[in-house]
């Protein structure tokens, strides 16, 4: 299991959420009944929330930025990875859980 920030979705988070060197972003796993970024078909998606890991079960650096999922909802990935991209045209981040290289 891994998570990949594309450098496209890295600058949209340098860009639009101001962080930096020294910064956290978590992806919070929440319940959402309705349509969403990282939505998958259980009704379950990924919210992004500006904050210090406390019990990280992964996480990646780039640029001094540390991206991480709670050990308590890794369940979501089911041992797969997480990339995180970042479509320019549709100005949206782009969320896909696949097979671990």
């Amino acid at each position: 299991m891994g998570i990949e920030i594309t450098p496209t979705a890295l600058h949209w988070f340098q860009r639009e959420l101001s962080l930096g060197e020294g910064d956290a972003l978590r992806f919070d796993v929440r319940y959402d009944d309705s349509l969403s970024i990282g939505r998958n078909p259980n009704g379950f998606s990924l919210r992004l929330t500006v904050e210090k890991p406390r019990h990280p079960g992964l996480q990646t650096v780039e640029e001094g930025i540390t991206f991480f999922i709670e050990e308590d909802e890794l369940w979501f990935l089911d041992g797969n990875d997480l990339r995180v991209d970042y479509d320019e045209q549709e100005d949206e981040l782009l969320y896909e859980v696949r097979d671990p290289e």
